[in-house]
């Protein structure tokens, strides 16, 4: 008797541009609540990275500039329950070496650089 097992390989993810994401989007978030006055809704991407389309589409909610979030319950550490914004800004950071550029959602707000 012969048993077949067929398994479907899965292509590799790109786990040092998550490493490094994992490591440096909190030093993002820091230098923002240090400096940028606005409310936000934050995506950080190392260069190269892209955006999931489930980022995409909480990133376009903000689009109006309010968000609302309900965190998932269950056996999570959560938090909160909700997290909202009234006038917030989505923005992407893209990680490139110590250079971070910020590409907010609304036309009158210009990207901006800094480096962490």
């Amino acid at each position: 008797m012969r048993i077949l097992i067929y398994t479907k390989m899965l292509p590799e993810l790109p786990k040092k541009n998550k490493s490094l994401e994992r490591t440096l989007d909190g030093k993002v978030n820091d230098w923002l609540m240090a400096n940028y006055p606005n409310d936000y809704l934050l995506e950080v991407k190392v260069k190269g990275g892209k955006l999931s389309p489930h980022q995409k589409k909480k990133l376009l909610e903000v689009e109006d500039g309010v968000f609302s979030y309900k965190f998932p319950d269950g056996f999570l550490r959560t938090p909160c329950d909700y997290v909202g914004l009234k006038y917030g800004i989505a923005l992407v950071c893209v990680i490139d070496g110590r250079d971070v550029v910020c590409t907010p959602n609304r036309k009158e707000e210009l990207n901006f650089t800094f480096s962490i």
